[in-house]
C-alpha cells in the first residue's frame, strides 16, 4: 500500500489487554472507493487474545496518495 493520510479511526474497546498477555491483530481491506478525486481505503482490524476472545475491534480509513 502506498503512502497515506489517515482520515478517520475507529475503536472498540470490548476487554482489557492484560500485560504480558499475548495477543494477535488481523485486518483486511474492507471497502475502497474516490471522494472528491481523492482514492480512500478502509480497513477493519480486529486484536485477540490467545483463546480467541476479541479484545478490540476497529477499523480506519485511508486517503491514499498517488505515484
Amino acid at each position: 500500500v502506498h503512502a497515506g493520510l489517515h482520515a478517520r479511526m475507529e475503536f472498540e474497546f470490548l476487554e482489557p489487554i492484560r500485560p504480558g498477555a499475548r495477543v494477535r491483530s488481523r485486518g483486511s481491506v474492507v471497502d475502497k472507493y474516490e471522494r472528491r478525486g481523492k482514492p480512500y481505503m478502509v480497513t477493519a482490524l480486529v486484536t485477540e487474545d490467545e483463546d480467541g476472545t476479541v479484545l478490540v475491534r476497529g477499523r480506519f480509513t485511508q486517503m491514499l496518495f498517488r505515484d
